[in-house]
Order: structure tokens, then sequence, then C-alpha cells
């Protein structure tokens, strides 16, 4: 009996189609059952050949091989169904977690729910991001911006064995591939060059020791004996953590102690590892170079395409993101090109969705400001810590104004812009799209303590209220902030004068972040004080695109009779600082000495 009506053993109904509770009585036993509804999302069925997942939880790297694989789309329309070559599983933190992230790969290509065609997919748990959208949120909102590479991604609902695992988000794989990152194939090219022998069969060399992530300057490659003719492109970086960096095939570490792992060509020559972790060098050289080159000339923009670069800094500074140029910060390189910035990757911990504070910045706060000054993360083991780390490279390239020029341009042309046109409907529709689905997850895996499903959309329907909060604070906020005035004007240090009874009016230097400013064109200087001993003051006013911008210094008028500078440091330090105050020329340098020659005579 269902509430009352008899049903029949082995017969169909459609008693439960439209969801909610039920009690069910068999003999005298009573029994409450609840059916839920999913959101019609596109669903995928993954048998596993023995029809459990122990061998994949108990081993990531784990390739379960003789799996099948059912999808459907949300018209209902078959995708896929066959076999897999393999599924295993996927993550760094994330594996930790009762809902499990899995890598598949497809027997041969194909378009699964309207994404292009592959044959490798990610299938992202989101588990302890509740909303169940912020990746999709984040990676739609980087196609929009501009970033081609943003992986397409879909909300799934996915069942292992039969049983329901929850709501995925099945995304395109970080890789080298006409449909995904479209990029000279140098492993393939690699390949080719040596025969089509496995790469991975030659021997691994280089600095390859334990905690090898924090030795500076050092690489790792493979003694791989032929190359493709051309190997300046092909190239996919990674930044992770240090200690992460000693279980990947190919990398370098820099001489500011950034890890940067080579993931395709995964098991790179000697000569491709030289190439491309002195081409990054030489980057890192210009972006901690206080003017802007480095010791080869070259400034930032010549290496790297600076529209790429502000785009995902903006989609990391937008989104908050946690782990922001610290793990999965992907670069690309193609051939005779410069290095772009992307895939973005990794954003479950963002909009607000964090564990409170990095570097002192409390990442709930929609008014914050982090991935301007991301430190590197170093572990204690190395006597370090976040604080006293190096900056990442985001917060490296905003120190030079042409940088900061592209994000104040974009944010005004492209990103406010990109974000209203999602907020305005996209936004909305993912959530719409999932709710149902949402809840069942929330049951499944005990999201929020209860199976009362009131309860359950309300807590949900207050997930996707926060960020949508969040984002209305947090994107004019940034418009109003990353603005390249705001950094301010650094006047160079003026040295002390000789009095000569008239005005003094020494040359000012005025630069904003790097760049070396206009007198007339950027800024006007005022001058007062300035005649007579004592301190003058020098006022620096902002004109043009710096207009509001002002700035003060003070230098000091001295007599030619006032002793010399006597306190601290070295002789040698305190006649160069009292020589410095008259100008260190020749000729005041002769009047000190002569002064003071003749000064013990005249009494």
């Amino acid at each position: 009996m269902c509430d009352g009506v008899k049903l029949e053993n082995g017969a169909q109904t459609r008693a439960f189609a439209n969801g909610g509770e039920f009690v069910l009585t068999v003999g005298d036993a009573k029994y409450t059952v609840v059916f839920l509804n999913s959101s019609k999302l596109p669903t995928m069925f993954i048998n596993t050949p023995e029809g459990g997942l122990d061998r994949i939880h108990a081993d990531k790297s784990h390739k379960e091989k003789g799996c099948t694989m059912l999808a459907i789309n949300s018209n209902g329309k078959v995708d896929y169904d066959a076999e897999l070559a393999s599924m295993k599983g996927r993550g760094n933190s994330t594996w930790g977690y009762p809902k499990k992230p899995y890598n598949i790969k497809l027997g041969s290509k194909a378009k699964l729910f309207g994404m292009e065609k592959a044959k490798s997919w990610c299938l992202i748990a989101n588990h302890g991001e509740n909303s169940l959208l912020r990746n999709q949120l984040v990676y739609t909102l980087g196609g929009e911006i501009g970033m081609k590479e943003s992986p397409d991604c879909r909300s799934i609902d996915l069942y292992i064995n039969g049983e329901y695992q929850g709501v995925y988000l099945i995304t395109e794989k970080v890789e080298i591939n006409k449909n995904r990152v479209d990029i000279f194939d140098l492993e393939e090219a690699t390949e080719d060059a040596n025969g089509g022998v496995d790469l991975s069969t030659f021997s691994p060399l280089g600095v390859r020791t334990r905690f090898s992530g924090y030795l500076e300057n050092t690489q790792k490659w493979y003694d791989i004996p032929n190359n493709p003719e051309n190997i300046t492109g092909g190239y996919l970086l990674e930044l992770d953590f240090s200690e992460r960096y000693e279980a990947e095939a190919s990398g370098f570490v820099t001489k500011k102690s950034q890890s940067v792992v080579i993931k395709s060509p995964e098991y790179a020559s000697q000569a491709q590892v030289e190439y491309i972790s002195r081409y990054w060098q030489e980057f890192e050289d210009a972006l901690y170079s206080s003017d802007g080159y480095n010791d080869l000339g070259k400034k930032m923009s010549d290496y790297i395409d600076v529209t790429s670069f502000a785009r995902a800094y903006f989609i990391q500074e937008w989104s908050s993101n946690w782990d922001v140029g610290l793990s999965s910060a992907f670069f690309y390189k193609d051939l005779d090109s410069k290095l772009a910035a992307g895939p973005i990757w990794d954003f479950d911990e963002c909009l607000g969705n964090a564990h409170g504070a990095r570097d002192g910045v409390d990442l709930t706060d929609p008014k914050n400001i982090h991935a301007k000054i991301r430190n590197l993360f170093y572990d204690s083991l190395m006597g370090s810590n976040d604080v006293k780390a190096t900056p990442n490279v985001f917060a490296l390239a905003y120190r030079h104004a042409e940088f900061a020029e592209s994000v104040e341009e974009q944010m005004k042309s492209n990103f406010v812009p990109a974000v209203q046109r999602i907020m305005a409907s996209t936004f909305d529709n993912f959530a719409n799209s999932i709710r149902s689905s949402a809840v069942m997850n929330a049951i499944r895996w005990n999201t929020y303590g209860t199976t009362d499903l009131a309860a359950i959309i309300n807590q949900y329907n207050g997930e996707i209220e926060y960020i949508r909060e969040f984002i209305n604070i947090r994107t004019p906020f940034l418009a109003e902030t990353l603005t390249l005035k705001n950094e301010g004007f650094t006047i160079a240090h003026i040295p002390s004068q000789k009095r000569t009874g008239s005005e003094i009016t020494p040359e000012v230097s005025v630069k904003c972040l790097d760049r070396t400013l206009t007198e007339g064109v950027d800024y006007t200087v005022a001058f007062s004080d300035n005649v007579e001993k004592g301190t003058a003051t020098v006022t620096v006013t902002g004109m043009g695109d710096y207009a509001g911008v002002t700035a003060q210094t003070t230098f000091k008028i001295l007599l030619i009779s006032d002793p010399l500078d006597w306190t601290g440091g070295s002789g040698a330090e305190r006649a160069k600082d009292s020589l410095t105050k008259f100008g260190a020329n020749f000729v005041d340098a002769v009047e000190l000495i002569l002064y003071y020659i003749v000064k013990p005579f005249q009494k």
C-alpha cells in the first residue's frame, strides 16, 4: 500500500512521479519514503567492472579499466554509450573529501553535453562548495572577457554503479588540444622526432631530490636525444606549491623560489627545459626590477601578453580566490610568441567561500584586495611562512604601470560589462538549473545536517544570495580601487641644498609604480619655505590621467657654516652624507674643506 493505494508487485506505477514523501505499508510495517526529482540536468551513469570504487579510492593514481559510461544530455539524447579507456582519481586537497573527484578518458573522442570533441574529461565534485556553481560561474566569466581557453563545463547528475553520487561539474581537461589550449603540440613533435618512442621511457635527469621544489635555480628533465627544429613554443606551465613539485616529471625552480611545473611536454628534454626556464627567468628578472627592465634591457611586456595576464589577474582578484598565484595557475607559450596566462582553473574556494584570512586579508570580505599583494606559500619546514615569502607573479606584475594600466582600461571596457551580463541572467539560470539536484546532493552528502527539504531549500537559496551580494559589492569596489592613479606618486629623494638667498628649486623626479612621469603633462610642482635655512616642502599635484593625486616630500636647506653631520655610521659614510648635502660636487667639496681649515684661525 502507498498512502492507502494498493500497488501490485512488478507492475509499473506513476504514484511517485511527482516526488515527495510517501508512507508505504507492507503487512503491519510502515515505512516513510522520500522521492526526489532532479533538475533535468544532463546525467552520467558509470559502471565499474567489479561494481565498486575501492581500488580507485585506495590509490588516486590507479587507472581503472573496463568501466562503461552512458551519458544522456538534458534533452534525453544519448551522447556516449561505450567503454571508458580509464577512470581514476584526481585533485589535491579535494581528494581527501568524502565526495571524490575523478578523471575519465573515453575510448574515442566524443562531444559531451554540447562541448567540443575530446577524450579526456574531469569530474569536479565541488564538495565544500555548497552552491555547486562557483567554478562554472568563474569559467563562464573567463570566456566572457576573452579568455578563449577557459574550460567549458556543465553541471550533471552522476551515478556510479547505480548509486547517486550527487551534482558534479564535468569540465574540459587543461591540455594542449585544438579545442582546448590551441597551440603547437611540442610533446607530439618530440615523440615524432624520436621515432614515436614513449618519452617517459627515457632516463629522468636534473635535480630530483626530496624538497627539490625549494632548491632555487634548478631544473629537471629527461634524457631525450632528439628535439624538433623549433622548440620556442608548445609549453603548458603550472605554478604549484613547492612541496608538490618533486612529484612532477619536468620543471624548474626560479632564482626567487617559484616552482614551475612543465605540464606539456610532460617529459621534456634538457634543451626544452633550458629554453623555457631561461625565458621565464628573464621575465622574472624584469618583474623584480625597480625600473621594469632586466639586465638585458628588456621589460615585462617583451616576454608576456600583458592583456591576457591582466585578464587572469582580474579573474583571480574579482573571485577573491584562496589559492591565487599559488596553485593551479596555468600559462602557455606558442611557437615564436610571448607567454600568455591561462587557462584559469580551480575556483571552489572563492567568492567568499574561504577559510578566513591569508596574508592578513579576510577573504570573506567583498572589499578586500588579495591577488595584488599575495605572497608565495612557504612550508614551515623551510623556516619561513607566507608573510616572509616573495610575491606571486600577479602581485609582481601589478608593480609595473603598463600592467596596472591594462587592468584599469579593461575594467571599464571589458571586465565590469562582462560581470553585468553574467549577473543579468546567466547567474540565475545556473542556480535555477541545478536547484532540485542540489537538494538531492545535500541529502546524499548530509551537507546541512538535515533531511528536512524545506530547510535544505532555504539553506541553498541562502548560498545563492550570498554569492549575489558578494559580487554586487565587490565588482564596483574593484572598479573604483584598481586604477593607476590610486597607486599614487613616489617622489625620489631630494638631497639637502646649500642656501643661496634665493628660492631653491631642485629637480624633482616623480614615478607612478615604475613609470617615470613628466612634469607639465602628468603633474605640477610647487615649493614652499625654500629660501632660508630649514625644511623646505615640495608638493606634487597630478594632472591629466593623474588628476586628483597629490604627494609631498621635504628637503633641507643648510648654511655653508653648518657643521658636518658626525652622528652615526662610519667616517666615510659621514663624509659622504655631509658632502651630499652640498651637492656632492668637487667645488662644494673643496669649499667645505677650506672652511674647516680656515675656521680655527678666524677667532
